[in-house]
Order: structure tokens, then C-alpha cells, then sequence
């Protein structure tokens, strides 16, 4: 699946190994952790959800099924928050 970000709307970006957003529309300000940060930016970047999968497990030790699930959730918090959206 493909997901993405009105940039109109949302202004996110890195601060050390986390990140920050802003929701212009609603005046709301996010702190990121890294990983949500590197889902955000997948997003932006036009990645699959199989590709930010991938991604991670190459970068930190996780399985496969655990990865997809944490990435997942990620997904329905951002979809949730109006901060991205299913293509």
C-alpha cells in the first residue's frame, strides 16, 4: 500500500535521530521518535508499505511479522491524526 502526505498541511523535520511535525491546519506540534520519523519520510519519499518494512528490518533486529505489525500501527495513527492518507 501507498500512502501520502498533504504538504500543504503538515511541516515535519528531523531534530537529531527524532523528528517534529506541524499540523498547520489544526495549530498541532508532534514529536516523532525515530521510527516515526523514518515511516513519515518513507511516506514522503512514495515508499510501500512492503519497502519501510524491509527497511527496518534490515535496520534494527526485528522479525518480518513484528516489523509489519508495529508499521502498521504507525500507519493507522498518522491515517488517524489526518497527518497522511491511503492513495
Amino acid at each position: 500500500m501507498k500512502y501520502s502526505i498533504d504538504n500543504d498541511r503538515i511541516i515535519f523535520t528531523q531534530l537529531g535521530d527524532e523528528g517534529v511535525l506541524l499540523d498547520t491546519l489544526e495549530n498541532n506540534y508532534l514529536s516523532l521518535n525515530e521510527t516515526l520519523f523514518f515511516i513519515l519520510k518513507a511516506v514522503q519519499d512514495k515508499k510501500s508499505t512492503e519497502e519501510m518494512i524491509e527497511e527496518l528490518c534490515e535496520q534494527y533486529d526485528v522479525s518480518v511479522s513484528e516489523c509489519k505489525n508495529e508499521v502498521e500501527e504507525a500507519l493507522t495513527l498518522l491515517v488517524n491524526k489526518n497527518i497522511i492518507k491511503l492513495n
